[in-house]
């Protein structure tokens, strides 16, 4: 893995492309041991800037698993944003700089699509991953419109992806042990041990869709979560028919 040195999470040229050809085995594993699919893959763009939205789970195992495919079927490398504290944390920090996640800030994201890259999003972050079981696969983009911002900035067209799965991989096992761990919305989870359970993944892509600089944000935001809720259904249909 790259070494870190503070600074480096706001670089683009700091992520270690032979710690990501040696992934390639690892993703293929996980692909088989969650049944991935995608559906509209053909709707990432092949060359130029694209932002590729996403819903958050638990674990952001489809960021990774789709990352690869982009990798290995465009021979293009997505660039993720993360939130900064990562960048405070020994062991992800060095994993996260070497697959080329990069600090969460405008100027990052603006970096990457003024050269013609894709960027990889989770507007919701941590905030939507560690949710309750009743709130599975709903998003949480409360106040999170800088993504829609930054698309129009750039004129880069946003790619909406929804994974159906990914909030099943764990099971909740104290979410009913008391208010204060609600509050605190840390989970205690379970699956097979520490492993994640063996459920179906299935990731569904959106045609890419470009804003106008003139549109309110908040508007924008709210027609891009209706779309990500035609998706949600979509991916669900398509994982129920894919398993029978």
């Amino acid at each position: 893995m790259h070494p870190y040195v503070k600074g480096y999470e706001n670089r683009l040229d700091k992520f270690d492309i032979k710690f990501i050809s040696r992934n390639i085995f690892l993703a293929g594993l996980l692909k088989l041991y969650f049944r991935y699919e995608v559906f509209g893959f053909e709707n990432i763009p092949q060359k130029g800037a694209g932002i590729i939205v996403m819903n958050h789970g638990i674990l952001p195992l489809d960021g990774f698993l789709l990352g690869m495919e982009i990798l290995i079927r465009l021979a293009r490398l997505p660039r993720g944003l993360t939130d900064h504290i990562i960048f405070n944390v020994p062991f992800l920090r060095e994993l996260f700089l070497s697959v080329g996640i990069v600090d969460g800030n405008r100027d990052n994201a603006l970096k990457v699509l003024r050269k013609g890259g894709l960027l990889m999003v989770m507007p919701g972050g941590a905030r939507e991953g560690i949710k309750m079981p009743e709130d599975k696969y709903k998003l949480n983009w409360e106040g999170r419109t800088g993504f829609i911002k930054i698309a129009q900035m750039s004129g880069a067209p946003i790619v909406l992806s929804f994974c159906y799965g990914i909030d099943d991989i764990y099971e909740w096992i104290l979410h009913k042990t008391g208010r204060k761990t609600e509050d605190i919305g840390v989970p205690v989870l379970m699956g097979l041990g520490i492993l994640p359970l063996p459920v179906k993944l299935t990731q569904v892509i959106s045609k890419p869709i470009f804003i106008s600089p003139k549109k309110d944000p908040e508007e924008v935001k709210k027609s891009l979560m209706r779309e990500m809720r035609r998706l949600y259904k979509k991916a669900k249909l398509l994982s129920i028919q894919r398993r029978c």
